[in-house]
């Protein structure tokens, strides 16, 4: 089931663009929006299963020879930040659909077709329980960051934010695939729930010091880009609005409507979920 709905996503991700160039700008973000607002009805209908304490499970075998599995879970945890996603997903394309009003049917096709994809992104990552499928969702985000903070191509200024962005993200990646790497020569798995269940064995690991700073560097790196991007919230609605990067003294340039997504409520929920769910922190 949990399945199906990642599916929906990414195939309501796809369709979102051709559909969007057909639609005119009153009615455009609010028929794209009945992808998420749905996502978010049917995930609550796991409300029952979840307040009883249960787990959904899903598995298939993607690369035996390497030890990956496409596996899904979703938990109370990751229930909690599924309905985070599609619900702020559904009003950010609503709002998205009205503010690019004036632009051109092809510019906020694309556009809100990016926000559907980062929450498809999101959502695989926070249902991941295999650790090298959630460094693939992990890493789609920063790809889709990039390309919603460069969305205006023709500014220098939107492109120079775009690679910042993408560097900063990209080095947190790199971590993260490091400290994975670790893991999976240390326990032979790149089970999440494995990993928690073989806790202590992890801890006497004599890699435990690098498994721990890539893990931190990387939920760092994103959740740090992320909340950096929350001023533009409370800011002027102009596109383009500049907030500060992590050092400070330069300025990224993002999209209005992109400043929910990109800011601490998805990446950064990816970030905590991953440190969270994987309880290193207890080590």
């Amino acid at each position: 089931m949990i399945s199906t709905l990642l599916a929906l996503s990414l195939a309501g991700s796809v369709a979102a663009w051709p559909l969007g160039r057909r639609l005119g700008p009153r009615t455009v973000g609010w028929l794209l929006a009945l992808l998420p607002a749905s996502l978010f009805v049917a995930f609550l209908r796991f409300a029952p299963a979840m307040e009883a304490g249960r787990t959904v499970v899903e598995r298939w075998r993607w690369a035996p020879s390497l030890g990956v599995e496409l596996t899904l879970r979703l938990d109370g945890f990751a229930f909690l930040f599924c309905l985070l996603v599609t619900g702020i997903g559904a009003l950010v394309v609503v709002y998205a659909g009205a503010y690019l009003n004036e632009a051109s049917r092809t510019d906020r096709a694309r556009f809100l077709a990016l926000i559907l994809f980062f929450m498809t992104a999101m959502l695989g990552a926070v249902l991941a329980d295999d650790l090298i499928v959630l460094f693939l969702f992990w890493e789609a985000t920063s790809v889709l960051s990039f390309l919603l903070i460069g969305f205006d191509a023709e500014s220098p200024h939107a492109r120079r934010s775009a690679l910042m962005s993408l560097r900063v993200t990209a080095g947190g990646g790199l971590a993260l695939l490091a400290a994975i790497i670790l893991i999976g020569a240390t326990l032979g798995t790149y089970s999440m729930s494995e990993v928690v269940s073989r806790g202590p064995e992890l801890a006497r690991s004599p890699w435990i010091a690098a498994i721990m700073t890539g893990l931190l560097l990387g939920a760092h790196l994103m959740g740090a880009q992320a909340t950096s991007l929350i001023q533009p919230l409370v800011q002027g609605m102009a596109f383009g609005t500049a907030v500060h990067d992590l050092r400070g003294e330069h300025s990224v340039a993002v999209p209005t409507p992109s400043n929910a997504p990109l800011s601490c409520w998805w990446p950064g929920a990816a970030a905590a979920h991953a440190a969270s769910d994987a309880h290193l922190l207890e080590f």
